[in-house]
């Protein structure tokens, strides 16, 4: 058998692109002589041009073996390694080759992006700064480098690359595209944002442009136009997992639960172990309290997963709500993770220990600070005459508006205004772990008293201040027939859940009855609140003169009741030990649990929750008639 005449048959046929035929001859050579050379390499071949990588690749490795240095084969080998995702083999064929040609900018282009994808980024750089010498102008050089840098967390490096690769070639929708993604690590949204929208324009098919844009208008709290972007990215492919988690994420901000409930399904879908879409469905059922199934969820979420700190967080979350106190404040640790955490600031890179509960405190110094908001700072502030009990010396770091506040606050040898500078300590700890490392329970809650004061000169100052702006004596001890109510309608603006937790001010004061003098406990007012406020002169107003939370303290306790939402203002009443009804919505917090009129935090709060999310009427009518009652006792 001539089996040089029938390689050449099968050759000539492998030209005419009868691409069978010419495999069928080759396999006919291989089968009388497995270690034929050109057979392999021409079989590897075909196989790589149907497709069949596997097969190419393990002919071409065949080939390869009998002749290492046949340039023919090494290219044909680097690129099925590179197709397949073995990019290992890839670089061994790829620098078999430079041997001979290494003046060849695009082999050493390819060779810098085999290295990229098995994350040898410096190597990868390397190899990129050779083609870029042999080609300064190459604007995807410029942006694969830039890839790199980006990896290696040097943004700088990767910004000038993106912009020598866009100068280059203006219209390179890619570099746009990934410039954005670098400006928006650099948290330069708006350039994040004029980037993403140019790589749109130049190429309006580039999904996951529409994708980033969703992201970026999503962490901005744009969430009509983050549905939209995530909109248009599936309808560009409609079986994108994190397209449909992206615009279940904007629907569920927007309070379409049952499209959000839809879209994260769908994305499980199409991928069983999408770990996102677990973890957001845990959230969604967590909002509309179903925390059975928001469990459930977190629980499938870890099952893929038993590290992932955004399950453990929000099981944490529920856990709290349901009363379990003992698993909730373990899990509710994990928000110190980077995927949990929204502001690396928070983290203090201290030297000293951080406390863990079983290390001796006596005689020791411990440093104990806040992390949270104002309200956090307040409820949790409580655990310190604990960590007294101790035996340990306490300083306490908090905002500076709360100090005033604390002067007298017990278990506290030292206050610390936040950004002052700090004393000598042994260990440290925020206030919201103390809950953990002391194992707390509702029980050891209940028990404890009023923790916060107002000094009588506090209280004196205020009572000038009311009986001059009232224009009467105001008797502290002998109160007048008329109850003195606080209001709290709305909290800060930036808190990220506030629209679901405010009330409007109009609606409030229509379910007011008019038999009290009310009070605005709000040192921040909008100023759509202030011109309704000056139409309504029956509620006073002193925010001008609210400096720190010891005015709003003492003010507070001129009042008989606080009416508020769920704001500081609510964690200083109950603390204060003041008659307090907090308006929750129906997806409230987690500490205020769940179904209960009262809560184990303040013995002298009572709640009133929204029977629906957002729908404040029925809350406002049981409101309405708590104060009837309250005023007429």
């Amino acid at each position: 058998m001539d089996l040089q005449h029938i390689l050449q048959s099968g050759f000539e046929l492998h030209q005419a692109g009868q691409l069978s035929e010419a495999r069928a001859k080759y396999q006919d050579v291989l089968k009388h002589d497995p270690a034929n050379f050109d057979a392999l390499q021409l079989s590897g071949v075909i196989a790589a041009q149907l497709g069949e990588l596997n097969l190419a690749l393990e002919l071409l490795i065949k080939a390869n073996a009998i002749k290492p240095q046949d340039l023919a084969v090494a290219t044909n080998l680097a690129k099925a390694a590179s197709d397949l995702g073995n990019y290992a083999v890839a670089i061994q064929a790829l620098r078999t080759i430079l041997q001979t040609k290494n003046n060849d900018p695009h082999l050493i282009f390819a060779l810098a992006l085999n290295y990229f994808h098995v994350q040898d980024y410096r190597q990868s750089i390397q190899y990129f700064d050779f083609a870029l010498q042999l080609r300064p102008n190459w604007a995807e050089a410029h942006c694969n480098r830039a890839n790199a840098y980006d990896e290696m967390h040097e943004h700088e490096k990767a910004l000038v690359d993106l912009n020598m690769a866009i100068e280059l070639d203006p219209d390179y929708a890619i570099a746009h595209f990934n410039r954005g993604n670098i400006l928006q690590k650099m948290r330069q949204l708006d350039l994040a944002q004029s980037n993403f929208e140019r790589a749109i324009n130049i190429q309006p098919s580039l999904k996951q442009a529409h994708l980033n844009l969703s992201q970026l208008y999503f962490h901005r709290g744009d969430y009509h136009a983050a549905y939209a972007a995530s909109d248009t990215a599936l309808a560009l492919d409609p079986h994108h997992v994190s397209g449909y988690n992206c615009r279940g994420l904007a629907a569920m901000e927007l309070g379409d639960y049952a499209t959000a409930r839809k879209d994260f399904e769908s994305a499980i879908a199409i991928q069983p172990d999408f770990i996102h879409a677990y973890t957001n469905l845990g959230k969604l059922f967590r909002y509309t309290n179903q925390h059975a199934a928001a469990i459930a969820s977190y629980r499938t979420a870890l099952a893929i997963d038993p590290t992932s700190a955004i399950a453990l967080f929000g099981l944490g979350l529920c856990e709290l709500q349901i009363g379990d106190f003992f698993n909730g404040w373990a899990h509710y640790e994990e928000r110190w993770h980077p995927d949990v955490l929204s502001d690396p600031k928070l983290i203090k890179n201290f030297s000293q220990t951080r406390w863990d509960g079983h290390r001796t405190l006596s005689g020791k110094c411990i440093l104990l600070y806040a992390e949270q908001g104002y309200g956090d700072t307040i409820q949790f502030c409580r655990y310190a005459r604990k960590i007294k009990a101790l035996g340990a010396h306490v300083v306490l770091e908090i905002p500076s508006a709360l100090f005033a506040l604390f002067e007298n606050l017990e278990g506290v040898d030292q206050l610390v205004a936040r950004g002052e500078a700090l004393p000598h300590f042994d260990f440290h700890l925020p206030l919201m772990s103390l809950p953990y490392v002391l194992r707390s329970n509702i029980a050891g809650i209940f028990a404890l008293p009023p923790y916060l004061s107002v000094s009588q000169s506090k209280k004196d100052q205020w009572q000038k201040l009311l009986s001059d702006c009232l224009g009467k004596e105001i008797d502290t001890r002998h109160r007048k027939k008329q109850k003195r109510i606080g209001l709290v309608w709305s909290g800060n603006p930036q808190f990220k859940n506030d629209s679901s937790r405010s009330i409007s001010l109009e609606q409030l004061i229509h379910y007011l009855p008019q038999e009290a003098v009310y009070f605005c406990l709000q040192k921040e007012v909008s100023i759509k609140d202030k011109v309704y406020l000056n139409t309504r002169p029956e509620i006073q107003q002193f925010s001008n003169q609210l400096h720190d939370f010891s005015d709003t303290a003492a003010l507070c306790s001129h009042l008989d009741l606080v009416v508020t939402v769920d704001t500081s203002v609510a964690h200083l009443a109950g603390a204060l030990g003041i008659p307090t009804i907090i308006l929750l919505a129906a997806n409230s917090d987690w500490r205020w649990l769940l179904h209960h009129d009262k809560t184990p935090w303040y013995e002298s709060v009572s709640l009133i929750r929204q029977a629906r999310v957002g729908q404040w009427i029925e809350a406002l009518s049981m409101l309405a008639n708590k104060l009837r009652d309250f005023i007429r006792a």
